[in-house]
């Protein structure tokens, strides 16, 4: 019998508020006018109190010193940081707090490492290849033969899936 015994979940030390969420939005968006008077609508109507995010060096002060990745919007040609800027940032980050949540799921199991037989992986915001997934089997660690699947490109939705 195949049973999940534990899920383990993580996130980033360094949060901001709903009402933060909008501010940040409207800092960097770069769209018409239309739509950036939609943008406090739909933060409030995502019922969200709190985000996490690695790219906040800490959680309260200036909105706009608190992070460097993303810099204002100055004109409407501007898209931000290259993809590749993006998933240099995802490699940092992802596998770290891929240990964390996976330590979780097995203190909540009550299970050794050597004892799992599947790694199910979920990530809602970036792509490395080699993925987290492979350095969880070696620092957990797991059966190096160990079956692996990554849900990814889903965003949040990607945690149904998972």
């Amino acid at each position: 019998m195949t049973a999940i015994l534990g899920i383990g979940t993580a996130v980033p030390d360094c949060h901001f508020t709903q009402s933060d969420s909008t501010q940040i939005a409207e800092h960097f968006f770069n769209g018409d006018k239309q739509h950036r008077r939609l943008l406090p609508i739909l933060y409030k109507k995502t019922k969200v109190k709190r985000r996490h995010s690695v790219l906040l060096a800490a959680s309260e002060g200036d909105l706009r010193e608190r992070q460097s990745l993303y810099a204002p919007v100055t004109s409407t040609s501007d898209v931000g940081p290259s993809t590749a800027a993006r998933m240099q940032c995802f490699e940092q980050h992802a596998g770290g707090l891929a240990q964390v949540a996976s330590q979780r799921s097995l203190e909540q199991a009550g299970v050794q490492s050597d004892q799992i037989t599947h790694l199910v992986t979920v990530s809602c915001t970036g792509l490395v290849a080699p993925g987290f997934d492979v350095d969880l089997v070696q620092s957990l660690p797991l059966n190096s033969n160990t079956p692996r699947t990554h849900v990814g490109f889903m965003g949040c939705h990607g945690a149904i899936n998972g």
